[in-house]
């Protein structure tokens, strides 16, 4: 059973590092031209009462994730999570 890598340095010097180097040369140019990358504290560096409640990146609304569980439960439709990049990265490929 293969082990994920700890770090970036680790992820990238491994054996899957062709696949990342690639998403990473296809996904930054797309989030630096869209602006949708933000940049986050470390939770280890917020102080509290000053910025601890404070959300540094776009995050999803439990209502919303709610609501659209309990339609989907009403009109009977599977409910799948995946990341889409990846998918690609790690699909069994037939040649």
């Amino acid at each position: 059973m293969e082990k994920d890598p700890t770090s970036f340095n680790k992820a990238v010097d491994g054996e899957k590092s062709k696949g990342l180097r690639d998403s990473i040369e296809c996904e930054l140019p797309e989030k630096l031209l869209n602006l949708t990358w933000v940049l986050c504290i470390k939770g280890s560096q917020q102080k509290f009462g000053k910025d601890y409640f404070d959300t540094f990146s776009p995050t999803g609304k439990f209502l919303s994730l709610l609501t659209l569980l309990v339609l989907a439960i009403d009109l009977q439709i599977s409910i799948k999570q995946f990341y889409v990049k990846s998918v690609f990265l790690f699909a069994p490929l037939q040649e």
